[in-house]
């Protein structure tokens, strides 16, 4: 929690990477890890998407249906 601002939450990442399986079950486990780690709710908002939309200048509005 200290250094949630410095931490990024990326279904890309190469370390996690099975070409076996489909990008949505790979997507469900990964999501699975991160709420199985029991963040609280605005640190988990800035690991999942607030530093990826703050690094790239991302506005989350732009992101909303």
């Amino acid at each position: 929690m200290k250094w949630a601002d410095r931490i990024i939450f990326g279904t890309d990442d190469f370390w996690f990477k099975d070409d076996k399986l489909p990008n949505d079950i790979v997507l469900k486990q990964h999501m699975r890890f991160v709420t199985s780690l029991d963040l609280p709710g605005d640190v988990l908002d800035k690991v999942c998407h607030g530093n990826i939309e703050r690094l790239y200048k991302i506005d989350p509005c732009f992101l909303t249906l």
